[in-house]
């Protein structure tokens, strides 16, 4: 059996998967055509498709009396472009009795679509926060990078997470929108303490502010 949870010191980190998704390996590598990836045959379908796909998940952490969400998962879905999976991140919170209610803080380690989809909730046409109390505590390079989009131009109510309705930048563009309304938010530079013993570190490249 996999292991969920791992103490470091004081910290304990528990593993929460929100979905499995499909990945087509050649979609990732535009470059590269379908022979090019002859050494990597084994980890992939006739399709192209990294077999067992990829999961997707967050990492709760637990120290000092907080509870810290690591990232957010993918969201509600349907993923179109992912086999149409769903995301179930408060439902597997919930299986382990956590209420998104107790979530202190949420570290966002960068801006991408699989890394934010349940920052947000819609009910009733509405946008809120899934975790109401918790501090979103965001990356500010990929925050500036994502709301000087020209794709986005105000805070849209529709279903954001559906790639049926908009791009999945764009719609990034339009998440980030809607946590500026919302203003339970802190853009982070550099190191930054978030308690004694977690302490966030910029590591760019991946995105311009992935920390």
């Amino acid at each position: 059996m996999a292991v969920e949870t791992i103490t470091v010191g004081q910290v304990d980190i528990l593993a929460i998967s929100d979905c499995t998704m499909e990945i087509d390996a050649c979609n990732f590598f535009p470059n590269k055509s379908f022979t090019d990836m002859d050494p990597y045959r084994d980890y992939l379908d006739e399709d192209c498709n990294v077999k067992g796909g990829i999961n997707v998940g967050a990492f709760l952490i637990s120290t000092q009396g907080r509870r810290i969400l690591v990232d957010a998962g993918l969201g509600p879905g349907p993923w179109e472009s992912f086999g149409n999976v769903r995301g179930n991140l408060p439902g597997e919170l919930s299986r382990r009795n956590i209420d998104p209610s107790i979530i202190d803080a949420v570290i966002v380690t960068h801006m991408h679509f699989d890394h934010i989809g349940w920052l947000v909730t819609e009910s009733d046409g509405v946008l809120n926060q899934t975790f109401p109390k918790a501090q979103l505590l965001i990356p500010k390079a990929d925050w500036d990078l994502l709301l000087s989009s020209e794709e986005v131009k105000s805070p849209p109510v529709p279903n954001h997470f559906s790639t049926n309705a908009v791009t999945l930048f764009a719609g990034s563009s339009a998440l980030g929108k809607n946590i500026e309304r919302m203003g339970n938010f802190e853009l982070v530079s550099g190191e930054h303490d978030v308690t004694d013993e977690i302490t966030i570190v910029p590591t760019p490249g991946h995105t311009p502010g992935h920390q």
